[in-house]
Order: C-alpha cells, then structure tokens, then sequence
C-alpha cells in the first residue's frame, strides 16, 4: 500500500511541477519584463553605436583599415536591427510600458539607421556619441 501512496504523490508532484514550468513559459510580460527588454536593447544600441564611433575615429586615423570596419559595422547594425525587431514586437502590458516604447522606438530606428549609413562610409561618425547619449537618458 505504501509504495502506491509514495507513487501517486511523487506522480502530483511532477503534475504540479510541469504546470507551473508551463504557466511560466507562456505568460504575458509584465512591466518589469517589459522594462528589462527595453533597458537591455537600449543598452546594446548604446554600445554599438560608442563601438561605431571608435571604430570610425580607428579607421580616420589609419588604425584600422575600412573593409575590416565595414564588416564589423554592418554585423552591428544587423544584430542590433534584430533585438530592435524583436523589442518592437513584444506587447507593452500597460500605459507607462506604451509610453516608454513610444520614447524608445524612434531612437532605436534611427540608431539602426545611423549604423547602417556608418557601415557605409565608416569615416562618418557625426552624431554618434549624442545619439548614443539620448539613448543612455532613456534606457
């Protein structure tokens, strides 16, 4: 009889175990969900964009030569065009989530922008740091 009982209990548990692990994999983000993707995709525009301009004054300075900046700026702009994508796509839960979101998008399109005109033409790095500054006040 007890090998039944221990059984089924160690068998309720897994049950309740399973259901919460999937209750936690698909629930809706709340606002500290929703800042935490926003202060980490802010964060990553910020360090590309310093990255870029370092990596422009590298190449005006004839530290590093332009094709070597142009790959690396160009993977920047697409992994950074990526986390935007995906910051974009995630459903704010409340009002102040849409207020931040309406605040961080049009900085986080013109970061991705910028890098691309950057990989570009590596040597143009006008604006950079205080792009890169606004975002900082924001994230």
């Amino acid at each position: 009889m007890r090998p039944r009982i221990m059984a089924a209990t160690v068998t309720g548990l897994l049950v309740v175990l399973c259901g919460l692990l999937g209750y936690c994999s698909v629930r809706p983000p709340d606002f500290h969900d929703f800042r935490v993707a926003a202060e980490r995709t802010a964060q990553a525009a910020h360090d590309a964009l310093l990255t870029a301009d370092l990596t422009g004054g590298a190449v005006r300075d004839g530290r590093a030569p332009e094709l070597y900046a142009t790959v690396l700026l160009d993977d920047s702009a697409k992994s950074l065009a990526s986390s935007v994508r995906d910051f974009a796509q995630l459903p704010p839960p409340d009002d102040p989530a849409k207020a931040l979101r309406d605040r961080l998008l049009p900085l986080l399109t013109e970061a991705v922008a910028r890098l691309q005109d950057v990989a570009a033409d590596p040597t143009d790095t006008d604006g950079l740091r205080e792009l890169a500054g606004r975002l900082g006040e924001v994230g």
